[in-house]
């Protein structure tokens, strides 16, 4: 038989009286959530970076560099960078990218893009980042 009790070993919680504005929260909020999906796209791209294929990257910002890619311990001789031209625009050099399929990834960095969104097509795997996302890392 069971009994009941007032008793309780839960300690009650305090919360702050001084806590920030709810858009300074929002905002390191957002930062967090973009951060995190960056992370989670990079292991991604590193898991695919095991095949022997190229990491086509398309239009990185000048502040993206070899660096970023070794720190996720893929090797800067596995990748290649292309950079439009006039009449080229990013889709189509993705669809490039595929359809060649020598490349076990494409990374995308394009103005057009939210934020980042990826996908896989057969074994390769596409990713399209705004570059406004690296400037938070």
């Amino acid at each position: 038989m069971y009994t009941t009790s007032a008793l309780t070993n839960i300690t009650s919680v305090h919360h702050a009286t001084n806590t920030a504005p709810l858009t300074h929260t929002a905002t390191y909020a957002m930062q967090d959530a973009r951060q995190t999906h960056w992370q989670a796209m990079m292991r991604a791209l590193a898991l695919k970076a095991r095949q022997p294929k190229w990491i086509t990257v398309i239009n990185p910002p000048r502040t993206f560099t070899a660096k970023h890619l070794q720190q996720w311990g893929i090797h800067p001789d596995q990748v290649r960078v292309i950079r439009s031209r006039n009449g080229y625009d990013d889709c189509a050099l993705v669809e490039g990218a595929v359809k060649a399929n020598t490349s076990c990834a494409v990374l995308a960095f394009s103005p057009q893009a939210e934020k980042i969104t990826h996908y896989e097509t057969g074994t390769q795997w596409v990713a399209f980042v705004n570059p406004a996302v690296l400037h938070c890392h």
